[in-house]
């Protein structure tokens, strides 16, 4: 048992060493560095590693702006929760960005928030937001909006006709 705790302090300290220059000509980057403890050693670190790796590699995650379209509520909501509300436990940290991603209407019933402890000012602010913009009575209004205003669509219009499918699944999906 000793012998696996001192076997994983000398791969931590491998790990966290600066990189011996002599051994190789090629940059070292303390990700790959990361990395190929993996085929050293199972556990925590290359595990670490491995995350890391994927988390460089994905794209940035642009987060719009929500005005007052109650149409794009929930798929704000879902993703201020992915992006914000999952990566941090500080609630003066996320009520800060929920302001930050609110403009207009939404930005204007929310604000009065930041004067309330941290806690209760987010979970304020996202009573309010899912009052306001997030109830079926408010979002199907808006979706049968869309659907009946506008050109109108003959028979034979193969776009229109799979535009307005689309519509009317996207507005069954969010009620």
């Amino acid at each position: 048992m000793e012998h696996g705790c001192n076997k994983r302090l000398d791969v931590q300290s491998y790990v966290n060493s600066p990189p011996d220059r002599a051994l190789s000509n090629k940059p070292t980057d303390p990700v790959l560095r990361i990395r190929s403890e993996r085929h050293r050693e199972s556990g925590s670190i290359s595990e670490l590693g491995n995350l890391l790796s994927i988390c460089m590699g994905l794209p940035k995650k642009e987060l719009k702006k929500f005005s007052v379209n109650p149409m794009d509520y929930w798929g704000f909501i879902r993703g201020f929760m992915s992006s914000v509300d999952h990566y941090t436990d500080d609630f003066a940290n996320r009520l800060l960005y929920l302001i930050q991603y609110c403009d207009g209407e939404a930005l204007d019933v929310i604000k009065g928030c930041t004067v309330l402890e941290p806690e209760s000012g987010y979970n304020k602010a996202i009573s309010i937001l899912q009052r306001r913009f997030g109830q079926p009575y408010v979002i199907a209004p808006c979706y049968i909006g869309s659907m009946t205003e506008g050109c109108i669509i003959k028979q034979d219009d193969a776009r229109g006709l799979t535009d307005l499918a689309e519509k009317m699944k996207m507005c069954a999906n969010s009620l």
